[in-house]
């Protein structure tokens, strides 16, 4: 670089007389970014990533109102992401993931009208996902994942009709699955796997027939499986990294049809799920103890164990009697059982492990105790 004509050096791309890139990719440059990069208000591609760089992103990156390609990612860059990237009126491409970026993700990201790619993943960012960036409605790709960003799915990602890609796993979201996901159309990976999120599975996830990749495992997510999601034909076979798992849940199946489809996408995603035990029963045994027996569902591991509860009231709610020592187990025994107690109940319990940030526990499996029970027992009373 001994010349005073920088379109010659390595790396420098010019047209017109102006310079209008700058590639120097896995070139083991260290250091800080130079903020004088922002003078280049010609530039139209700026490409750094494989390198060793550290720092902060400058924040005069905001003044190159020409941009279309900004890569900085695979570096050591830190500190917050500027919000004054969000003044890239012509970017089309932003990678920034694979650092060590912190902070929150800035909503005016969201002003960038041409954006189609966006890539954060791998970095430290916490707070919500701004709802701002389902204004990028030419959005291809939004990978957010392996971050800590927390707080419910914006439904506005849902307005991203462009939409291909949709990761957001290993992060601490929480709240339902938004319907509106179902939206683009187009959409062929959905990962949000590794969360927080509750409640059930959106039936209209069935209209993404394009779809070749689901990730919802890892979260608290209940109830039903919908019948609906026999229609995602497209989704590859479980087993891979790029294919269907929805393990690790609160997830039941009871209809044929959903059962055979899953057994050809996810074999092995019943035997995850923290369910209730089934067939519930219970012995009367002397000095006012029960004796309950139940079938010990088919996920043992991980730990956790089965919780006993009473109740005076059909429904609960339940007062907690103890706990089981394991998943493993079958039977427990009641003593010193409450006089008039109508109902017993069990439920499993797992504890978080791994990538299952949550305690997961299930619906109870309920069994009605004889209704004498409370006139035998204060009989003798009334009688004195």
């Amino acid at each position: 670089m001994s010349t005073n004509t920088p379109c010659s050096w390595y790396g420098v791309a010019c047209s017109q007389g102006h310079v209008q890139g700058l590639e120097l990719y896995g070139n083991q440059l260290s250091g800080a970014i130079p903020t004088e990069l922002g003078n280049l208000a010609n530039l139209a591609w700026l490409v750094l990533y494989s390198n060793q760089l550290t720092g902060a992103i400058p924040s005069q990156l905001g003044d190159l109102t020409n941009l279309q390609f900004l890569r900085l990612d695979r570096n050591q860059l830190s500190g917050a992401i500027p919000p004054q990237l969000g003044n890239l009126n012509h970017l089309h491409n932003l990678y920034l993931y694979s650092n060590q970026l912190s902070g929150a993700i800035p909503p005016e990201l969201g002003n960038l009208a041409y954006l189609e790619n966006l890539y954060l993943y791998g970095n430290q960012l916490t707070g919500t996902i701004p709802p701002e960036l389902g204004n990028l409605t030419g959005l291809s790709f939004l990978v957010l994942m392996n971050n800590q960003l927390t707080g419910a799915i914006p439904p506005q990602l849902g307005d991203m009709a462009r939409l291909n890609i949709l990761g957001l796993s290993g992060n601490q979201l929480s709240g339902t699955i938004p319907s509106q996901l179902s939206n683009p159309v187009y959409l062929r990976n959905l990962g949000l796997g590794k969360n927080q999120l509750t409640g059930t599975i959106p039936p209209q996830l069935g209209n993404l027939h394009y779809l070749m990749y689901l990730d919802l495992a890892n979260n608290a997510l209940e109830g039903e499986i919908p019948v609906e999601l026999v229609n995602l034909t497209q989704l590859n076979t479980g087993g891979g990294t790029n294919s269907t798992d929805i393990g690790f849940n609160k997830l039941t199946a009871s209809m044929p049809a959903v059962i055979v489809f899953l057994a050809s996408k996810d074999p092995d995603w019943a035997q995850t799920q923290t369910v209730a035990p089934g067939g519930l029963q219970v012995t009367p045994k002397p000095v006012n103890s029960v004796e309950l027996t139940w079938i010990p569902i088919p996920y043992a591991g991980d730990g956790g164990y089965y919780e006993i509860g009473g109740s005076m009231t059909p429904g609960g709610p339940y007062s907690i009697y103890g706990h089981t020592i394991n998943k493993g187990a079958s039977t427990y025994m009641v003593s010193n059982l409450q006089p008039c107690t109508t109902q017993l109940a069990v439920r499993t319990y797992t504890q978080a492990h791994g990538d299952q940030q949550n305690n997961l526990l299930s619906a109870w499996d309920i069994v009605t105790v004889d209704a004498d029970r409370c006139v035998k027992a204060y009989l003798p009373l009334v009688l004195r």
